[in-house]
């Protein structure tokens, strides 16, 4: 859009979406102005409008480019919070707060397909509170005991470096539950 400055010299100020430029009047015509501004409108076509449908194959590429996008990103959060609630070496605990997490963003993601947005979305989680989770579990009171405790727990070796400091696999499952329940609470 230009506009004819107020003072009596004849200048245009262009004043779209960019800083204001000063030309003067006689060089080009508001009508040129226009159309040097909305030519760039015309050189970006969209390949696709808003009825048209892709090809077969090139919907099937699109589709896979989404899923593999949103599952990777589904995935890694319970990976993350395995690993901060001292569950890094349970492999069954990953994997239960792993199908919990996808079971979960698959009936949310029916609900706002049914009676949500109702748009073609995979409703994931949210990566906002890792930070929080972080923070929570790095305070002394959570801070995870050195991985090869747990492991000689899972093993039965209930002894570290001829210490006393035993722990038993209930102990183990009671350290994350406990981990959990405070992200939960928090």
């Amino acid at each position: 859009m230009a506009m004819k400055t107020s003072d009596h010299t004849d200048k245009f100020v262009n004043v779209c979406c960019s800083s204001p430029t000063e030309f003067e009047a006689d060089d080009t015509t508001e009508a040129e102005v226009a159309t040097n501004e909305n030519s760039h409108i015309n050189e970006k076509r969209l390949d696709y409008g808003i009825e048209d449908t892709p090809a077969f194959y090139l919907c099937f590429i699109f589709g896979l480019q989404q899923v593999l996008l949103a599952i990777s990103s589904t995935i890694s959060i319970p990976l993350i919070v395995g690993k901060q609630i001292c569950a890094e070496e349970l492999e069954l605990v990953k994997s239960q707060i792993m199908s919990t997490f996808l079971f979960m963003c698959g009936i949310c993601t029916i609900l706002q397909d049914t009676f949500g947005v109702r748009l073609p979305i995979i409703q994931g989680g949210c990566h906002k509170f890792i930070p929080a989770i972080t923070a929570l579990m790095a305070l002394d009171k959570w801070k995870c005991p050195s991985q090869s405790v747990i492991h000689n727990a899972l093993t039965g070796n209930l002894t570290l470096n001829g210490t006393s400091g035993n722990y038993t696999e209930l102990d183990v499952t009671e350290m994350w539950q406990s981990r959990m329940r405070e992200v939960i609470t928090q």
